[in-house]
């Protein structure tokens, strides 16, 4: 996944929505919201 919108962001200034949201954007599908914050859980 990309995100290249947040590349120039603080990270902890992120909410989860704003990222679920730029998510499903990217992938063009519904997704349920645990799985798409899953790659950024750790970060």
């Amino acid at each position: 996944m990309g995100l290249d919108k947040f590349k120039d962001k603080n990270r902890d200034e992120l909410s989860m929505i704003e990222v679920a949201r730029a998510i499903l954007e990217d992938n063009g599908k519904r997704m349920a919201f645990a799985i798409l914050l899953m790659p950024y859980k750790n970060t």
